[in-house]
């Protein structure tokens, strides 16, 4: 009789713990994601989609009577709201959730508009929070095969990217591309090209894009600093190409962040007039000391302008100085048609055949360059490409005379 009444005992405390622990179920809440029409099977789980958070769901109490698992959501446009009139509602039956994240909403508000203020998508509930797939809603239009174009300047910071949970699938492209698998402990890519360039729905958004896939959006700050210089550059055919970090980790679902290296927002084009006559710009692969610039301090310095470093426009030269008892083949450096100085001797020596081969081509080479100190000394540097840096190919392109082009500019920038 007593191991019974044990028995009885321990299923009734087992009862009482699983009924506490479901959520309680309120009527017309949501319906399951198979009266829609999609398969209850597919979540989250495994998708590299696009899937949108819903946030403030802690001011609302729709996510209390919500299951783990696949629901449908409700978006509904709330055009009279107060403190955004791009607000986009989130609700399950007749409850609400919360909202979608507002810079999110000023891209999709539109197309709920025309769809008449409210769509029906996808959601997955997952621990207390809850994401949507924004089927039906517009993605924004493949990025526009644009000019890659570097930086003039090189001075760098870093700026992370928001909206990679909006592309998931960007991501694994660009992983997958790069042929490395995403591992559950997470994996790092380095130094990946990356493109920054207005999105094309309209949305003002500064979409960052890797491998021609959209993997984020630069914060609203950037964004704003930086839209005028990509419309500049956008004007012209050309998008500005940055230095990217991308690490993903395989989960529930991927998680993503990516990180660029950006240039000064005042240092993207290059500071002064290139040359108005046939050049071409060198790629700028290494950093290299301007000597001799003590005696050209007349120059330098007003360049400054009160700042403690400034990018300059710098053009090589091939010339030959009289030592003690020889000459020697030096790059001369100058700034506005001025000497400024010279390369050092091993400087020189790895430049100076690519230098002539850009004379006898009929085009000026140009360097990027950079001074740094005050009014009473300053010091310079150029980034240039040493000759066996250089391809066969690059050559063919840049010093070709039959080409038709006044300049070429391999690193973006034109006249």
């Amino acid at each position: 009789m007593i191991p019974f009444l044990i028995t009885v005992a321990v299923v009734a405390i087992i009862a009482i713990i699983w009924s506490r622990s479901r959520k309680p179920t309120a009527p017309e809440v949501g319906r399951p994601v198979d009266a829609v029409g999609i398969a209850s099977t597919v979540g989250q789980s495994g998708s590299d989609g696009t899937w949108l958070p819903v946030v403030g769901t802690s001011y609302h109490s729709a996510i209390d009577y919500t299951e783990d698992g696949p629901v449908e959501v409700r978006l509904k446009r709330e055009p009279s709201n107060p403190h955004d009139p791009n607000a986009i509602g989130a609700w399950i039956g007749n409850r609400k959730l919360g909202y979608i994240p507002h810079r999110i909403a000023v891209r999709y508000a539109p197309v709920i508009d025309t769809a008449g203020g409210t769509i029906r998508v996808p959601g997955y509930c997952s621990r207390g929070s809850i994401d949507v797939r924004p089927d039906g809603l517009a993605t924004a239009p493949p990025p526009a095969v644009l000019r890659p174009v570097q930086a003039w300047g090189w001075t760098v910071y870093s700026c992370e990217v928001e909206g990679e949970f909006m592309n998931r699938g960007g991501l694994a492209a660009a992983y997958s591309t790069a042929g490395v698998p995403v591992t559950e402990s997470g994996v790092e890519l380095n130094d990946v090209p990356a493109l920054v360039l207005e999105s094309a729905d309209g949305s003002g958004f500064m979409d960052v894009v890797v491998s021609g896939q959209v993997v984020g959006y630069l914060a609203e700050n950037e964004a704003a600093l930086y839209t005028p210089i990509i419309r500049s550059l956008r004007s012209r055919g050309e998008a500005l190409e940055v230095s990217a970090r991308l690490w993903a980790r395989k989960g529930e679902r991927l998680h993503g962040r990516v990180t660029l290296l950006m240039p000064r927002a005042d240092e993207v084009e290059p500071p002064s007039p290139l040359p108005g006559v046939p050049y071409v710009v060198l790629p700028a692969l290494s950093s290299m000391q301007v000597s001799g610039e003590e005696a050209h301090q007349d120059v330098l310095a007003p360049l400054l302008m009160g700042r403690t470093s400034a990018s300059v426009v710098a053009t090589l030269h091939s010339a030959q100085i009289q030592r003690a008892r020889s000459t020697a083949a030096v790059v001369e450096v100058r700034v506005g048609g001025h000497l400024v100085g010279q390369l050092g001797s091993t400087a020189s020596a790895n430049t100076i055949d690519l230098i002539r081969a850009c004379e006898a081509a009929g085009r000026i080479p140009v360097a990027h360059g950079t001074i740094t100190g005050n009014s009473l000394k300053v010091e310079m540097s150029v980034r240039t490409a040493k000759t066996a840096d250089v391809s066969d190919q690059w050559l063919a392109e840049a010093l070709n005379p039959t080409s038709g082009q006044p300049s070429f500019t391999p690193s973006g920038f034109g006249d």
